[in-house]
């Protein structure tokens, strides 16, 4: 609560680092976690992240040409308070502390740079880390679950395997949404996607759309930015406005935009329907 509103921040993030996400893979799944060093990244205090396919936006705004030491990471986007130490990884404590500090009564939390892996070809990878993720985000939630929420990521390089999660955990307290995590060479419009849709709507979930800036799966046009983040930044929440169109009743959830975007409000509905599930009803 702040100044008497209650606040529901509908963009942060979590991003359990290799070591969390470790813990709950599948039995089957751990002898292929080896094929994985290649992309197990370090991050500070001995700990790693998996990450694929970095893009950094070497041109500074206003320049006519890139800096080849520039990433577009060097701008400071948090004021002079700090986090709690792991927020994003296994700390739930201490990121419902912070929100108490800030004034937040729930966070809709977004996953990191696990997902992409969706730029590896074989999709098992991403299948095996998000079912990980589900496990993380029930027991990471379930400590305060009415505090902190999060969604279903579902992997539209196997549909089965999405239905299987969204079907798994679409009833749990914690999640209420469902993002599909989509490649280049899959239209969200294709066919073969349907029961993704019809999943989430049969758990009146739904579908949330967050762009990644720098790794897979990128936002559509990433390559059309001149290399620079701050048009980048403008635009990549632009490009997708509708998903789910078999299904009547598939509310469209948005985390961000840019100029011109569908919406500036997350989680409004992009049909009559409004779903039950949705952050701003929990």
């Amino acid at each position: 609560m702040k100044d008497g509103f209650r606040v529901y921040d509908a963009d942060t993030h979590v991003s359990p680092t290799a070591e969390v996400l470790e813990r709950y893979v599948d039995p089957g799944f751990r002898p292929r976690l080896a094929e994985l060093a290649p992309y197990r990244q370090a991050s500070g205090e001995g700990r790693h992240h998996y990450s694929f396919g970095r893009k950094f936006y070497r041109r500074v705004l206003g320049e006519a040409a890139p800096r080849e030491t520039f990433t577009g990471r060097e701008s400071q986007w948090r004021g002079g308070k700090l986090p709690r130490p792991g927020v994003q990884d296994d700390q739930a404590e201490n990121r419902v502390k912070d929100m108490d500090d800030e004034g937040t009564d729930i966070h809709f939390l977004i996953p990191g740079s696990f997902m992409s892996l969706v730029g590896l070809d074989d999709p098992a990878f991403e299948v095996g880390l998000i079912r990980a993720y589900h496990r993380h985000m029930a027991d990471f939630c379930g400590r305060f679950p009415t505090r902190l929420k999060s969604l279903i990521v579902a992997s539209t390089r196997d549909v089965e395997a999405a239905v299987h999660e969204i079907r798994e955990w679409g009833s749990s307290n914690w999640a209420v949404a469902v993002k599909p995590l989509m490649p280049f060479d899959i239209p969200p419009d294709h066919p073969d996607l349907d029961p993704i849709w019809r999943a989430a709507e049969e758990h009146d979930l739904p579908i949330a759309h967050h762009s990644s800036t720098w790794n897979p799966p990128y936002y559509p046009a990433y390559r059309d930015v001149w290399d620079n983040i701050f048009v980048g930044r403008m635009a990549s929440w632009t490009a997708i406005r509708g998903c789910g169109w078999g299904c009547s009743n598939a509310a469209l959830a948005g985390c961000r935009s840019g100029p011109g975007a569908w919406t500036s409000r997350p989680f409004m509905s992009a049909a009559p329907h409004r779903s039950s599930k949705s952050p701003a009803n929990t």
